[in-house]
């Protein structure tokens, strides 16, 4: 069994400065009944299946914009729990992302134990692990 650290993951902030914009885009519907953006990174994030990948773009480019940050914010969002299966995702070069030595580690553990192989410099090989979603 692998033994899960303690990682800090925020509560949903209803707003987040980031610069000048104000984001407020938090999981779930809003009052004006359509999905959030964090609600539709998450649904698309559920989709990336055992033993493959995402990168962080790739949901960006997904969910159709451009700030690949904006599905880590949303992935910051989760709540002890959820069920999204947000270790399966990568920045672009194939490595993970998380500064955190015990959660990077635990994120790596994850993936191996889908059989996801890490090279020796920590990184995913896309052309084989990448997930190509069928949309």
């Amino acid at each position: 069994m692998i033994e899960e650290p303690e990682i800090e993951r925020s509560a949903c902030q209803t707003t987040v400065r980031r610069g000048d914009s104000p984001l407020s885009e938090c999981a779930g519907v809003g009052e004006d009944g359509h999905r959030s953006l964090f609600f539709r990174i998450l649904e698309i994030v559920k989709n990336v299946p055992y033993g493959k990948v995402s990168t962080y773009g790739q949901i960006a480019s997904i969910v159709g914009i451009s700030d690949a940050r904006k599905v880590g914010f949303a992935l910051s969002s989760l709540k002890e729990g959820q069920q999204v299966p947000w270790h399966r995702i990568v920045n672009a070069a194939g490595k993970i992302s998380l500064k955190d030595p015990s959660s990077a580690e635990y994120q790596k553990k994850l993936l191996e134990a889908e059989g996801v192989v890490f090279r020796e410099d920590d990184s995913v090989d896309l052309s084989r692990y990448l997930w190509q979603d069928p949309e």
